[in-house]
């Protein structure tokens, strides 16, 4: 539970080092461009996609601003990934005992799924969608589980199931 809860989050902190804006920085905290010319075109590519995923997001009667919430978004994608490698390496990651009627490799992304619960008005999130860089909270846990290939393993996640996505349309940046 904890590599879903805080590992999350200490992964997408992390991540923020390597995002649309903290690759613009060397080691020292100065702008500099250190990626190849190659590196940043795959990586537009890829996070590209991201805009596109997160600009059908839909809540209430309006959009996601992918370009808007794109850091955040990578971040959320990459902390859970980084959380979810963390913990494939423990020996709990491995042990098929029940809890509460669920795995191990389950209960990590019901925790990281617990870490965005909140009670928000719906004014509230349609201001939020205006200037706000973190998607809504159901995006900062559906997004990027139903681009992550440990997630349809663990919930045996098939086509037509609410969270699928096409395997071709996977984000993957890392």
């Amino acid at each position: 539970m904890n590599y879903g809860g805080i590992g999350y989050i200490i992964g997408h902190e992390l991540t923020h080092a390597l995002d649309d804006q903290g690759r613009k920085y060397d080691e020292n905290g100065n702008v500099k461009s250190w990626w190849t010319n190659d590196d940043i075109e795959r990586f537009h590519a890829r996070t590209e996609r991201l805009v596109l995923q997160y600009n059908k997001c839909q809540v209430l009667n309006a959009f996601v601003n992918g370009r808007l919430t794109l850091g955040e978004n990578i971040a959320d994608l990459g902390g859970l990934e980084i959380a979810y490698q963390a913990f494939l390496r423990t020996k709990q990651a491995n042990d098929e005992k029940l809890i509460d009627g669920f795995t191990s490799k389950q209960r990590f992304f019901l925790a990281a799924a617990r870490v965005w619960r909140m009670k928000v008005t719906d004014e509230k999130i349609l201001a939020d969608l205006k200037q706000e860089p973190h998607a809504p909270a159901k995006y900062r846990v559906n997004a990027p589980l139903s681009n992550m290939f440990g997630f349809y393993e663990t919930f045996n996640v098939k086509k037509g199931d609410g969270m699928y996505r096409d395997e071709r349309d996977r984000v993957r940046i890392w």
